[in-house]
């Protein structure tokens, strides 16, 4: 019970606001634009909600607010970026699930991930979903998971990133499941398709397409 504690907690922590820690106002510095480091892709979750916030946050403080990717990492390159920079309030990191994670999947950060940074905001909370291709013969967990024990490491799970709250999610249902799934680190084929973000029935249809070509998958 205590790891399933543990994971809820992590995936709550969906997207927030942190800034370096022991920071000056933000208004002390007038008209210096304000940057947002996101340690993600262009077109992922926290680069869209980056992206929805900055105008009005921008409205708000009367300055500039640019969104700056910095993937790579799990998230600690644009994690240390912030924590590095000027204690100005100038640069912010839209931080999410990995800034938690990654203090103990890594035995070394460049950075405090507590001590370095001052939370702001709570953004969103972004839930988890599991589907499966339409020719998957399992319409719930249920029958997914006898399926699995029918066919040990024959069905895989894709996820968008090792070390990720999916990638955990996905462990522990193979953990208390008992279940022998292979994992598959999928990269999602926005921007270099011409597919939108927001075409979640094209992702999908370009998803399963490619594991077509092997066994049936579920993510």
């Amino acid at each position: 019970m205590a790891s399933m504690k543990i994971i809820a907690a992590i995936v709550a922590l969906a997207a927030t606001l942190l800034l370096a820690a022991h920071a000056t106002r933000a208004e002390d510095l007038p008209g210096k634009p304000i940057k947002l480091l996101v340690g993600a892709s262009p077109g992922g979750t926290t680069d869209t909600m980056a992206r929805a916030i900055a105008p009005p946050l921008s409205a708000s403080l009367g300055r500039p607010v640019l969104v700056e990717n910095r993937p790579g990492a799990g998230g600690n390159l644009a994690a240390d970026a912030v924590a590095k920079s000027p204690p100005d309030g100038s640069t912010l990191l839209v931080a999410f699930t990995s800034h938690t994670i990654n203090a103990t999947l890594y035995p070394r950060l460049p950075y405090d991930p507590v001590a370095d940074f001052t939370p702001i905001s709570m953004i969103a909370t972004v839930p988890s979903l599991l589907v499966g291709h339409p020719r998957l013969p399992a319409q719930d967990l249920t029958a997914l998971i006898a399926l699995a024990r029918a066919r040990p490491g024959k069905l895989s799970i894709a996820i968008g990133g090792i070390g990720s709250s999916l990638h955990l999610a996905g462990e522990q249902l193979k953990m208390m499941a008992g279940l022998d799934l292979l994992t598959l680190i999928f990269r999602p084929p926005i921007l270099n398709e011409n597919i939108p973000a927001f075409d979640v029935p094209s992702l999908l249809e370009a998803h399963a397409k490619r594991r077509d070509k092997g066994g049936p998958s579920i993510g």
